[in-house]
Order: structure tokens, then C-alpha cells, then sequence
């Protein structure tokens, strides 16, 4: 059994300092992955079984036992880096929500800041939202408001959720964004048409097409509020600079 030998140091500061153990050196001149390194990618292989098991079989069906099968791993080395059910299914939901920003995000470069690029935004906060396994949410916010333990656990994640997209619309609109008034509340009305659309079309007899076409409509009306309000808003603006 290999032994950690630590190298010498010298001082007090020197004491402090992250030395890596000749073994650790060893393995990397090896090639050989450090303990954080598979723990990390076994996390990884453990997060991604399990966000096939919500987009396949829903929050009732995703278990240790079902994610440790679709994983290839065993039900004890799920539960080695995840204690509960509530900490597996939210740590794969909190790395979804993450991949959608991260995407959102990408996006604003190719865009000149406005209304059209915020309306972008949610056009593809609106795309992430129907594509699976982003539907599940809606299951794991029904079953927050029964189970104390995951309520806990998820809706910090899920309002944080919300918290980053508000910015990054807001973001979106640029100077436009001071200029229109009640923003907090109209971003909320449009991830709740975001939310609510995304819903009819897994739980309702909705054809894809069907909800297309009212996606459509809500974004319009979004863009022609959007731009109602900044003209309202310049207005006051320019008749406060004229007094």
C-alpha cells in the first residue's frame, strides 16, 4: 500500500504551502489521475445518469438504485458522494441550471444590446425549457411543496435559477434596462409564460407545433410590451428634462 511521504520545508511560511506528495507527483508523471480527479469525474458520471433518469422516468422513478444501473457504478459509490436522495437529484438539477446560463450567456457577443437581444434571451431560456430534462422541474416544485427535506435543498437552487436569468435579461437589455419600469416584474411574467408553456406541451394534450404557435404570440407580446414601457419611460424621461 502506497504511503503519502511528504518533502521537506523550510520556515514557517514554507509550512503553509500546498506541497504535492511524491506519490501525487508520481502518479501525474504517470499520467495517472489524482484521488480529486476521479472523484470529480465519478461525480460527473454520477450527474449526468442521473439527469437521463429525471429526463426518462421523472423525479418518482430517479433512485439510487436507477441512477447507480444507468451510471454503470454501484448503488454504494452513488451514495459515497450524494447521503440522500434530495442532494443527488438537486446537485444534477443545480449543473443543468448552469449549462442553460452558461448557454444564454454565450450568446449575447453576437448581439447588439435591447430589447431584441433580451427577447432573445428568452426565447432561449424557452428552448432549454422544453428541452428534457429541464421539464422535470416542474415535477421536483410540486413535490418541494410536500417533502420539507427537499424543499430545503432545491428552491435555493431553483431561486437562484430565476436571480441569474432575471440579470441576464436585464443584462440583455443594456442602458434600455433603467429606462423600463416595473422590470422585475415583467421578467418574471415572462419566465412564468416560459414556465407555463413549457408545461402545457409535456402535460397537456398539446401538439409541439400547438405550443410553438403560442410561444410565439406570448413573444411578440413580450417584445411590444417591452417596448411600450422603454417609450413610456423615455418619455418621462425627456419631460423631467424639460422642467
Amino acid at each position: 500500500m502506497e504511503r503519502d511521504v511528504l518533502m521537506p520545508q523550510a520556515g514557517a511560511a514554507a509550512a503553509d504551502a500546498a506541497v504535492p506528495s511524491v506519490t501525487e507527483r508520481a502518479r501525474r508523471r504517470r499520467g495517472q489521475r489524482t484521488q480529486a480527479e476521479r472523484s470529480a469525474v465519478m461525480r460527473g458520471r454520477i450527474q449526468e445518469a442521473t439527469l437521463a433518469c429525471l429526463a426518462e422516468l421523472g423525479y418518482a422513478g430517479t433512485t439510487f438504485t436507477s441512477v447507480a444501473q444507468r451510471a454503470g457504478v454501484s448503488r454504494g459509490a452513488v451514495q459515497h458522494h450524494y447521503t440522500s436522495r434530495s442532494y443527488l437529484i438537486t446537485g444534477a438539477i443545480e449543473v443543468l441550471m448552469s449549462r442553460i446560463t452558461l448557454n444564454v450567456s454565450s450568446h449575447f457577443g453576437d448581439r447588439e444590446l435591447g430589447i431584441d437581444c433580451a427577447v432573445q434571451a428568452i426565447d432561449d431560456i424557452w428552448r432549454a425549457g422544453i428541452t428534457p430534462p429541464m421539464p422535470v422541474v416542474a415535477e421536483l416544485r410540486v413535490a418541494a411543496r410536500t417533502d420539507p427535506e427537499f424543499r430545503q435543498i432545491f428552491l435555493p437552487i431553483d431561486q437562484a435559477a430565476r436571480l441569474t436569468w432575471y440579470a441576464l435579461v436585464s443584462a440583455a437589455l443594456g442602458p434600455d434596462a433603467e429606462k423600463i419600469a416595473d422590470l422585475n416584474l415583467r421578467i418574471d411574467a415572462m419566465l412564468g409564460m416560459v414556465r407555463g408553456l413549457s408545461v402545457q406541451l409535456f402535460y397537456q394534450d398539446w401538439s409541439r407545433e400547438d405550443t410553438e404557435a403560442a410561444w410565439t404570440v406570448a413573444r411578440d407580446d413580450i417584445r411590444e410590451g417591452l417596448r411600450r414601457s422603454l417609450e413610456r419611460g423615455n418619455t418621462v424621461t425627456q419631460d423631467s428634462y424639460e422642467r
